[in-house]
């Protein structure tokens, strides 16, 4: 199993199933977001916000995170992360 073109396309194979299983996934909550009971609507509804979004944080939590981490601190983990090649988002959001 150390063949890089049978592990390449053993590769490509299992990101081509995950996509797919990611889009019914997707579609199967946006048919209960809108056609299940109130209970289901409102989860599947959540579901899709978080993905889409992300899951939705309290200030309170954002305050506790930012105050919990020094200037330093995050200045160090930007360079790890540049370090190890890791795409960075401009514009801060």
């Amino acid at each position: 199993m150390r063949n890089p073109k049978v592990l390449s396309a053993l590769r490509d194979e299992i990101t081509r199933k995950l996509n797919a299983a990611a889009a019914l996934g997707v579609n199967v909550l946006i048919e209960l977001a809108q056609s299940g009971p109130p209970q289901v609507r409102l989860s599947a509804a959540k579901e899709l916000v978080d993905r889409g979004f992300g899951p939705v944080v309290s200030r309170t939590a954002n305050l506790h995170a930012v105050s919990a981490t020094s200037v330093e601190t995050l200045l160090d983990q930007l360079e790890d992360a540049e370090a190890k090649g890791y795409p960075l988002e401009e514009g801060g959001g």
